[in-house]
């Protein structure tokens, strides 16, 4: 008997594709998807928008990820961090600051965030902010800051002596 011959990936895609409960669950999957960024686009529309009156051009908050936040986006973002928003746009509004340029701006803000913060994973995202733009020593006094000092290692501005 010949041995048997390995599925190709194609042969496997076009299997699912026949499979009536997989190509449900994808449905379902991808309308929960679009809802998910329905409800994201709406809920950082007034933030668009306030930064569009300032001069500054972005579709979403996440693009601060391919540009460089302006320091004049800082006091709009600082802001929004204040508010309620949806926890990808809580993520993108912290990530946007993490760019050394912006320290003399943010620093004590997100030094205030992080004493205020109880869930790690934004308590790691904001770390992560704080290490782009200081030293772990200049930081270090900030409860709980220790457990993320990995992270100010990686980072150039914490290589500057």
């Amino acid at each position: 008997m010949p041995p048997r011959r390995s599925k190709t990936a194609a042969e496997f895609v076009r299997e699912l594709q026949r499979d009536p409960q997989y190509v449900a669950r994808q449905a379902v999957l991808r309308a929960e998807a679009e809802q998910r960024a329905a409800a994201i686009a709406q809920d950082e529309a007034p933030l668009v928008r306030e930064l569009a009156e300032s001069g500054i051009d972005v579709r979403s908050v996440w693009d601060f990820g391919t540009l460089v936040t302006p320091p004049a986006a800082v006091p709009i973002v600082l802001r929004h961090l204040t508010l309620t928003h949806h926890p990808r746009v809580r993520e993108g509004l912290i990530r946007a600051l993490a760019y050394s340029h912006l320290r003399a701006q943010a620093l004590e803000p997100l030094k205030e965030f992080f004493r205020s913060e109880s869930d790690p994973d934004v308590r790691w995202l904001l770390a992560n902010s704080l290490a782009a733009m200081a030293k772990y020593r200049e930081v270090s006094d900030l409860v709980g800051i220790a457990e993320f000092r990995g992270l100010f290692r990686l980072t150039p501005q914490s290589r500057i002596p």
